[in-house]
């Protein structure tokens, strides 16, 4: 049994739920953005991460883990697809690729 009582599945259960749900709602958070715009969606996801982080910090059972990993996952999803579009917007177009 590994740290924090998860096996080698359990990490890859976590993981796979993680990646799931920002990937799955990845979309919600680029919508988000285009209506009220990059940076407070972006400034969302910082703060969202962080309380997720913090958490995996703080935790000392499986639950907090897995909490963890999912609020970091919506941090991600608000983070992630308006700050690739903030910086495509930015970026001259003779220099997109």
């Amino acid at each position: 049994m590994a740290a924090r009582g998860f096996d080698a599945t359990g990490v890859g259960l976590v993981l796979a739920a993680r990646n799931l749900l920002q990937q799955g709602t990845a979309p919600l958070g680029g919508s988000l953005s285009d209506r009220i715009g990059y940076k407070p969606v972006i400034v969302a996801g910082f703060l969202v991460r962080a309380a997720g982080f913090l958490l995996f910090a703080l935790s000392h059972d499986v639950f907090g883990v897995i909490s963890g990993a999912l609020i970091t996952a919506i941090g991600g999803a608000l983070f992630d697809p308006p700050s690739r579009a903030s910086l495509a917007y930015l970026t001259p177009e003779h220099d997109r690729q």
